[in-house]
């Protein structure tokens, strides 16, 4: 007959294992494969609001933020259908959604390096959001003047503008033009 004892003799002394107990094993392994099966959904969701819980603090910024970007997404597709007359895409909803997730994904990354790099002279997070809100803003302005016309919208417009220039120096309507590609 043959055994894993009679075949490699050193093996219970090198290894340590036990040829014993060897009918033990199966069963370990078989509790912990049954464990672990029951608790994967606890340490899935534990993970999941570990991760809620440490972006918390954006909790107000994401929600203005959403806010902001579901204001322009109606204004812009209602700008589409009536001011432009555009067919509905679903392709434009797709590029709509994968901004909001990257400007998102960019607030996240930015809180987490003031967090953890101890940045704490201004915070990049709330500059961002502030910016991506803002152009959101001024997006919905441009969309709202193309569906209604009403120069309240252009008022907004250009308080936005007047408001990027003042502070940061940019002019909004330099920065949308294209550069010729003669220079």
């Amino acid at each position: 007959m043959f055994t894993l004892a009679n075949f490699c003799p050193l093996l219970n002394q090198d290894i340590g294992i036990d040829l014993q107990k060897k009918n033990q094993m199966p069963q370990r392994l078989i509790t912990l494969m049954n464990w672990s099966s029951d608790h994967y959904w606890n340490f899935v969701t534990g993970i999941f609001f570990a991760f809620i819980s440490y972006f918390a603090e954006l909790k107000g910024a994401f929600h203005v933020m959403f806010v902001a970007f579901l204001l322009d997404l109606c204004l812009g597709i209602l700008a589409s259908k009536t001011a432009r007359k555009e067919r509905f895409s679903m392709r434009k909803l797709f590029i709509a959604f994968e901004r909001m997730v990257i400007a998102y994904a960019l607030v996240m990354l930015l809180y987490a390096m003031d967090r953890e790099m101890k940045q704490d002279t201004f915070s990049l997070a709330n500059i961002s959001a502030w910016l991506v809100t803002g152009f959101l803003a001024y997006s919905a302005a441009e969309n709202g003047y193309e569906v209604t016309g009403g120069k309240l919208f252009l008022t907004i417009k250009s308080l936005i503008r007047k408001k990027v220039q003042d502070n940061t120096g940019i002019d909004m309507d330099e920065t949308n033009k294209q550069p010729d590609a003669k220079a």
